[in-house]
């Protein structure tokens, strides 16, 4: 759930609960990059490295929603914009970080 613009994180508390995070990212177009989170900016654009990309979100998550053994492409670092995200949530605790959204920097 997201919470509501009055209650959004701070940026040092965003800083220390998100950044260096495992995340799960999905695209508008279908594709589903899991990596760490290492820096959102003014225009919420987001970076994540050691990045792993799938096909799709089915293709990430396994039957037990641990991580699945599909193929897939990794990738050094990838910068992903606001436009581009449809949904990212943080895979360790399963917390949607759809604060991005809210997010005052």
């Amino acid at each position: 759930m997201i919470p509501p613009a009055s209650s959004s994180p701070s940026s040092s508390s965003f800083r220390e609960n998100y950044i260096g995070a495992t995340i799960r990212t999905t695209t508008r177009d279908g594709r589903c990059f899991v990596g760490t989170l290492r820096c959102v900016d003014k225009q919420r654009n987001i970076v994540v490295s050691d990045a792993r990309e799938y096909a799709s979100l089915d293709a990430a998550i396994a039957d037990d929603g641990s991580e699945a053994t599909a193929p897939q492409r990794t990738i050094n670092m990838i910068l992903l914009s606001e436009i581009q995200r449809a949904s990212c949530e943080v895979s360790s605790d399963g917390a949607v970080a759809e604060a991005l959204a809210d997010l005052a920097l």
